[in-house]
C-alpha cells in the first residue's frame, strides 16, 4: 500500500535569516522545528520563483503578517487553506491596544477577509482577533518556543541598578520617551546603567533621534549603551548579567524578550501593552506600569534603593519558569491543523 505523503506547509515570510526581529525568530525556529517532523516545509518571499507551484501543492499557506498587500494575490492563487501569520497588525501599534473593527486600515480588512484562518502567538492576540474575523474563521494559538535556561548565578550586585533593554530600535518599542524621561529625572548620585539590544537601522531616523538624545544628555551618555543588534546568545549573555529587564513597549503581541526574562530568573518592569502582563508576575519580581515616564521613575526609584533590587532578583529566580521547547510549539500546531481536516 502506498504511504501517504507528508503534509506540505508553505510559509511566506521574511527571508530567515534577514534582520532579527521577534517575527524573525519565531518564523526560523517554527519552520526549523516543523523540519524535524514528517511536515515539509517551504519557505518563500512574496514574487520568488517558486511561489507559484508550491501554492499548488501545499495543504497549507501561511502568510507572514508584514505582507498584508500580497495576502489578496496569494490566496487567489492557492488551491489549499491560506492563513494569516499573525504577529501584529500596523493598527494595534498605532493604537497601543487591540483595534476595533473600525479602526483597521483598508489593507488590513482586506487581508483578514480573504484568508480562512489565523495563527497567532498568545491567547491575548486570539481575543483581540476574535471581533476582527468572521466567527467559522479558526485562530489557532502556537506561543513561541525558547532556548533560554536560568542564568546560572545572579548578576554581581551594583550597588545601584544594572538595567537591559531588548527589542528593536523602533517607534513603538517606546525607547524615544523612556531616553527623554531618564534624562529628566536622572541625578548625578544615581548609580544606574541601560544596555539596549537592538537594531538600529529598520528606523535609521529614529534610532538617530535616540542616539543624540543619549549624546546630548550628560545623564545618559556615561550611563546608556546602543549595542545593535546581537545574537540571541549575546543578548542572552546581556540579559543574564542584568539585575533587571525594561521594556517600553507600546504593544506586546507575545513577548519574546519578557519571555525570556522570566526563564532566566531577572525581573522584569515593563508598560502594560498587549500581551505583556502575561508575563509580569509581583511574586517574581516583576511590575507593570502605564507609560515610559512611569517606567522611568521606577527604575530611578530602584536604582536609589539597592536592597530592593536585590529582592526582586530573589524572587525572579524563585519563580522563573521552565521554558517550552520549539518542538512542542510545532507539535501543537500541527496538532491544531490536525483538526481543521477532520
Amino acid at each position: 500500500m502506498k504511504p501517504e505523503p507528508a503534509p506540505e506547509l508553505c510559509f511566506v515570510v521574511p527571508a530567515l535569516d534577514g534582520p532579527i526581529t521577534g517575527g524573525t525568530l519565531y518564523n526560523r525556529e517554527l519552520c526549523a522545528a516543523l523540519g524535524h517532523t514528517a511536515t515539509r516545509v517551504v519557505v518563500c518571499q512574496p514574487g520568488a520563483t517558486n511561489l507559484r507551484a508550491t501554492l499548488r501543492t501545499a495543504n497549507h499557506v501561511w502568510v507572514d503578517s508584514l505582507y498584508l498587500a500580497a495576502l489578496p494575490d496569494i490566496a487567489r492563487e492557492a488551491t489549499a487553506r491560506v492563513g494569516l501569520l499573525a504577529h501584529y497588525l500596523p493598527s494595534f501599534v498605532a493604537c497601543g491596544r487591540a483595534p476595533q473593527p473600525s479602526e483597521l486600515s483598508q489593507e488590513e480588512a482586506r487581508a483578514l477577509s480573504c484568508v480562512d484562518s489565523f495563527l497567532v502567538t498568545s491567547d491575548y492576540m486570539r481575543e483581540a482577533f476574535e471581533p476582527l474575523v468572521a466567527p467559522e474563521k479558526p485562530i489557532l494559538v502556537a506561543p513561541p518556543g525558547s532556548h533560554a535556561r536560568l542564568a546560572p548565578t545572579p548578576p554581581i550586585p551594583s550597588f545601584g541598578l544594572r538595567a537591559s533593554s531588548i527589542g528593536n530600535v523602533v517607534p513603538g518599542k517606546g525607547l524615544a520617551p523612556l531616553l527623554t524621561a531618564l534624562a529628566e529625572l536622572l541625578v548625578v548620585e544615581d548609580r544606574f546603567e541601560l544596555s539596549i539590544v537592538g537594531n538600529l537601522s529598520l528606523d535609521e531616523a529614529y534610532a538617530a533621534h535616540c542616539q543624540r538624545t543619549i549624546a546630548s544628555s550628560a545623564a545618559l551618555s556615561s550611563r546608556v549603551r546602543l549595542l545593535g543588534a546581537c545574537s540571541p546568545a549575546q543578548t542572552a549573555l546581556v540579559l543574564g548579567q542584568s539585575e533587571l529587564l525594561v521594556s517600553a513597549s507600546c504593544m506586546e503581541s507575545f513577548g519574546m524578550a519578557l519571555a525570556e526574562a522570566r526563564i532566566a530568573g531577572v525581573p522584569i518592569l515593563a508598560c502594560a501593552g498587549g500581551n505583556a502582563a502575561a508575563h509580569v508576575a509581583a511574586e517574581a519580581g516583576g511590575q507593570l506600569v502605564e507609560n515610559p515616564r512611569e517606567l522611568a521613575a521606577a527604575c530611578v526609584a530602584l536604582a536609589r534603593d539597592p536592597g530592593r533590587v536585590q529582592g526582586r532578583i530573589g524572587r525572579a529566580r524563585r519563580h522563573a519558569l521552565h521554558a517550552r521547547s520549539w518542538s512542542e510549539t510545532a507539535q501543537l500546531l500541527l496538532a491544531q491543523l490536525g483538526n481543521l481536516e477532520k
